[in-house]
């Protein structure tokens, strides 16, 4: 996103020498949470924030970041909020299918999984429930099942995985989540930012807007 500002001769908090301390890292998190760290929103963001500053200003300061996150953000949770729900309600119907999905989650949301493996690495649930919760999650259209006997398993929409990763791996957004759920999540995938560990990388010579 940052190169493409630099294209359009755009300032933004990690290259304007009016920002504030923190600006570009406020600026950095804004996206990332509104993108739900999907490298293929960041284009449609990116055009949804230089759409709200306009073609006549160069400078793009970080309330207007903040404010087009905010309502990008809000348009994908209602997007995706009732799919959120129906994998809730399975999860708490059948237990094991939060199992095999920490599995897949831990293993790799984009990869092929053999589905006896999986059965070998959750064998403290029985083959027969684990065998359960995949045709469930199947049967929700979160899973593909192919090759020889179904015994190849893969995520259906990998960037739908992806957004469901991020909403349980941090706490804003998991409250968010919850606030709309009868009884809150007992799953939690391993994922997860140390915001303050992050080192900014902005323009060393610092530009007017």
């Amino acid at each position: 996103m940052k190169m493409g500002f630099a294209r359009l001769q755009k300032f933004y908090p990690g290259n304007s020498k009016f920002g504030q301390p923190g600006d570009e890292r406020k600026a950095m998190k804004a996206v990332y949470f509104a993108a739900d760290g999907l490298f293929k929103s960041l284009t449609e963001l990116g055009v949804e924030i230089c759409k709200a500053v306009g073609p006549d200003t160069s400078g793009i300061k970080l309330s207007i970041i903040e404010k087009v996150c905010a309502a990008f953000d809000a348009k994908n949770f209602g997007k995706y909020r009732q799919k959120f729900s129906e994998l809730h309600r399975l999860a708490n119907s059948n237990p094991v299918t939060a199992a095999v999905l920490i599995y897949i989650n831990d293993h790799g949301l984009g990869q092929f999984h053999d589905r006896e493996k999986i059965e070998v690495g959750l064998s403290q649930y029985g083959r027969a429930q684990v065998d359960d919760a995949i045709l469930a999650l199947w049967k929700q259209d979160f899973l593909v099942m192919t090759g020889e006997s179904n015994q190849k398993i893969f995520i259906k929409n990998p960037s739908w995985a992806h957004t469901l990763r991020v909403y349980l791996a941090d706490d804003i957004k998991r409250d968010k989540l919850e606030a709309h759920l009868e009884r809150p999540i007992q799953m939690r995938l391993g994922f997860g930012i140390d915001w303050n560990s992050i080192d900014t990388d902005g323009v060393s010579e610092n530009q007017g807007d």
